[in-house]
């Protein structure tokens, strides 16, 4: 079963609407929406149509009737494996029932169509208010409504009936209980109730004559068996001295160890050899390299002489080439900087003359620019007082933003509890100047909640008497209306309306102070101190000039002037790009020079480490001799080596066969003293065991003790019969627990572990609910875990109930409304990863007015449309 849609018409908020949530998906639907929605309002209606029959008239049914009254219709499109159906109720003044098939044809009608209704619910989901669905607010597992408590313990008991009635249709309820009794009277007698045999009793003196005769049987058994075992083993230990005392054996025993003793010798003569060999080939080996070396070395200063030589050429050529470039930059700065002082003193001349001219324009503009800024002092000074005079007017005002909040909870709780729970309120709007009156006072605008009966005066109708009923939630009114009270009396409030005005009293005092504030802040973002600053340095500022100067009767002409500075930026360039060029033909002369000191400096060193011409030829002759007789040696050595090693014995098989010819010899002789111990003792017993006629004995002994271990056999096998049938029968009676606990745990496991790792839930047989989790090897009560912690079990256990559900093939959707306000961030994704998991195969609709905290769930978004009804 799975909802694609559901229609509320003229039910509670909707009054005259029709409100429909369509788009619902197969796996996670989520309907986030802003509180006053109506969520609410479509869980419980859906409720309704699927567990209150459609000509009710009770609380349940009131509840979901708007203000204004009229019928109260729930329609919901409903996928089955057959195809789409829809099924609909109405209620109060129109009550009946209709199913229709997916063409639009009526199926069922009025009480036909509510049997349809419980065939496609079944018998094992009667009352998933209080199993499936998690109304807002509800975060246990049961309800906290009788009615709906003892509908989902039914609920679980139906699942455990499917599995258990198996019992009492074999012996029936009493005659079971008096079968366990016998059964548990004739056990009782023979053993105890760890199954072991009483004390006195039949069964257990029947074990003791039994143990009694079957050790004397043994221990004769064993006499006798080992004096034939002696004789056996007497005739093979002579035989096997026999054989060890055979002189040829001994012969090639002793000829075997000899011939092993020499090859030993041998071989290690030859791996002395083969040590000395290896020792002169690593010594050649050292001189050769050591020859390479000295050769590689000589080599490597005649290259260094040869490349110094082209760098000493090299740098005497850059020398002489970068005194020549520094020579021409100087030249070329020396005219640069002619120019640029004369174009320097041409503009200053200009300059001059402009600055006279523009003392009195900045005169001006330093006396404007004072007047702004003492305005703005007088400005910011005005706004000051205005936002102080503000602070003060708030200062006594009790009724903050806060305060205001605390009182519309207050006053909306208790009108939700007027509302909701005594189930009957009234609106009141006005259109014209009449007013209705209650004891003589106007009723305002707005829900009225009515607590009992009462009456209202019409002005020129009449009157209106009103009774909502009985009052099953007095206590929760009082509770309700004495936190409004307490929440206005908190705020010195009369009332809320007064409440309200005040707020706004505030709130307009706090606008007028923020606007003095912001004004404040614009004239002057760091206070007065600096505005007033800013006026005195100004002030200054005309001091410091003073009277300016006359300007001259022709100031310099713009252009003059202008062309003037680009001629003294000109020349000034040219000059800073003069002595650039000087500068850096200085650094690469400089860089050449100590070039060439360290070229004529390298090139010396590498001729004084390679000495005179002919000595270096000649050395390196030497060390090529030297190289080639070491190269030699080296290789007469290694072939010294590999010739000794290929004709070394193969050492290790030698030694183990040394070790097998010793071995075999001392086995022998420590064998030869072993059996002739032995054979000594042998005879002993033998002898000792001969006239004791131990046959007979055993025999004898054998009859008795069958005849003992038959009858305890007996009493044993009627324990164990008595056991077996008591067993059965409280197995066939538990086995309805099993298997109601069996498949919740193991739907339970893996989506507690999303949560707790290594934690399991315990449950109470008699409730069939949880009653504690284990995390690791620390065992809590459920009582004792938080709120948020028993939230997410209790929607856990919903959702292992729903897969059960759809496993006996009755599934039908996990609906939330409101659920998990106690997680925190971390707890409430893995929820969402456990809803997720669960959804593969299961349709979960989520209703929460949390938009922000259910962003991460995902899934589908049903769309929720409000219209008029035509």
């Amino acid at each position: 079963m799975k909802l694609r849609a559901i229609t509320l018409e003229n039910v509670r908020k909707f009054a005259g609407q029709r409100a429909e949530l369509s788009g619902i998906g197969d796996g996670i639907n989520l309907i986030s929406e802003a509180n006053e929605t109506g969520k609410s309002t479509f869980f419980d209606a859906l409720h309704a149509l699927m567990f209150t029959k459609y000509n009710a008239t009770g609380k349940e049914v009131r509840s979901l009737r708007p203000a204004s009254g009229g019928a109260v219709r729930v329609r919901a499109q409903i996928e089955l494996p057959e195809g789409l159906f829809t099924f609909e109720k109405s209620f109060a003044s129109q009550q009946r029932a209709v199913v229709r098939g997916g063409d639009g044809q009526v199926i069922a009608q009025d009480d036909e169509a509510e049997r349809w209704a419980a065939h496609l619910l079944g018998t094992g989901i009667a009352g998933p208010a209080g199993l499936l669905w998690v109304r807002q607010g509800v975060t246990g597992l049961e309800t906290g409504v009788k009615s709906e408590n003892a509908q989902s313990h039914e609920t679980r008991k139906t699942l455990l009936s499917s599995v258990a009635g198996e019992i009492d249709m074999v012996t029936g309820g009493r005659r079971m209980d008096r079968v366990i009794a016998s059964a548990q009277s004739a056990f009782d007698a023979l053993a105890t109730a760890t199954g072991r045999p009483r004390a006195n009793g039949p069964w257990a003196e029947a074990i003791t004559e039994a143990d009694r005769l079957g050790a004397l049987r043994d221990g004769l058994a064993s006499e006798v068996a080992g004096l034939r075992d002696a004789l056996d083993r007497r005739t093979a230990v002579a035989r096997q001295l026999a054989d060890l005392s055979d002189a040829e054996r001994q012969d090639a025993r002793a000829r075997s160890l000899a011939q092993a003793e020499e090859a030993f010798a041998q071989a290690q003569a030859h791996a002395a050899r083969v040590e000395a060999a290896r020792k002169d080939a690593t010594l050649a080996a050292l001189q050769r390299d050591a020859a390479q070396g000295a050769l590689d070395g000589l080599l490597e200063r005649q290259r260094s002489s040869t490349e110094t030589a082209a760098t000493l050429d090299a740098a005497e050529g850059a020398q002489t080439a970068a005194q020549a470039v520094l020579d021409q930059a100087q030249g070329r700065a020396d005219a640069a900087q002619r120019h640029a002082t004369e174009a320097r003193r041409s503009a200053d001349a200009l300059r001059a003359a402009q600055a006279r001219a523009g003392q009195h324009a900045l005169h001006a503009e330093l006396r404007k620019s004072l007047e702004g800024a003492q305005a703005r002092v007088v400005e910011a000074e005005t706004q000051r007082v205005a936002a102080e005079r503000a602070r003060a007017a708030l200062a006594p005002m009790r009724v903050t933003p806060a305060v205001l909040e605390g009182i519309e909870r207050a006053a909306q709780a208790a009108q939700r509890v007027q509302a909701g729970q005594a189930g009957a309120s009234i609106v009141v709007h006005y259109s014209g100047a009449a007013r209705i009156t209650h004891d003589g006072n106007a009723l305002p605008e707005g829900r009225h909640a009515l607590s009992g009966p009462v009456r209202f005066d019409l002005p020129g109708i009449g009157t209106l008497d009103l009774d909502p009923g009985e009052d099953e939630a007095a206590p929760d009114q009082a509770r309700a209306q004495s936190a409004f009270a307490a929440a206005l009396a908190e705020a010195d409030m009369p009332d809320l309306d007064t409440a309200r005005a005040a707020g706004r009293t505030r709130e307009d005092a706090e606008r007028a102070m923020a606007l003095a504030q912001g004004r404040l802040t614009v004239l002057a973002p760091d206070g007065l101190d600096p505005l007033r600053a800013e006026v005195a340095r100004i002030e200054d500022e005309l001091a410091r000039l003073g009277t300016p100067q006359e300007a001259d009767a022709a100031p310099a002409d713009p252009e003059t002037l202008a062309q003037a500075v680009r001629d003294e930026a000109q020349t000034a360039a040219d000059l800073e790009e003069a002595n650039a060029v000087l500068n850096g033909a200085r650094l690469a002369h400089e860089r050449a020079r100590i070039g060439l000191e360290d070229a004529t400096r390298d090139h010396a060193a590498a001729r004084a480490a390679i000495g005179a011409q002919e000595e270096a030829a000649e050395a390196e002759r030497s060390a090529s001799r030297t190289l080639a007789q070491a190269q030699a040696l080296c290789a007469e050595r290694d072939g010294a080596l590999d010739e000794v090693i290929a004709q070394a014995p193969d050492h290790d098989t030698i030694a183990a066969e040394l070790a097998r010819a010793r071995g075999a010899v001392e086995a022998a002789q420590e064998e030869t003293a072993r059996l002739r111990q032995e054979r000594s003792e042998l005879d002993g017993r033998i002898r000792s065991k001969a006239d004791d006629g131990l046959e007979e004995r055993l025999e004898e002994t054998r009859a008795r003790a069958e005849t003992a271990e038959a009858r305890a056999a007996r009493f044993a096998r009627e324990a164990a019969a008595l056991r077996r049938l008591l067993d059965t029968l409280a197995q066939t009676r538990g086995a309805a627990q099993e298997a109601y606990f069996g498949p919740i745990q193991a739907e339970l496991a893996p989506l507690l572990a999303i949560l707790h790792e290594d934690a399991a839930l315990s449950f109470d047989p008699a409730t069939l609910l949880p009653t504690g989790m284990q995390r690791g090897d620390t065992p809590e009560a459920l009582t004792q875990l938080s709120g948020g912690t028993q939230e997410q079990i209790a929607v856990l256990t919903r959702l292992a109930f729903a897969r059960l559900f759809a496993r006996q093939g009755t599934p039908v959707p996990v609906i939330l409304d409101d659920a998990l306000v106690y997680s925190d961030d971390d707890r409430i994704e893995r929820m969402f990863t456990a809803l997720h998991r669960v959804a593969l195969d299961q349709q979960v609709i989520v209703f929460t007015c949390r938009q922000r905290a259910f962003a991460g769930l995902g899934g589908a978004r049903p769309q929720l449309t409000v219209a008029p009804i035509d």
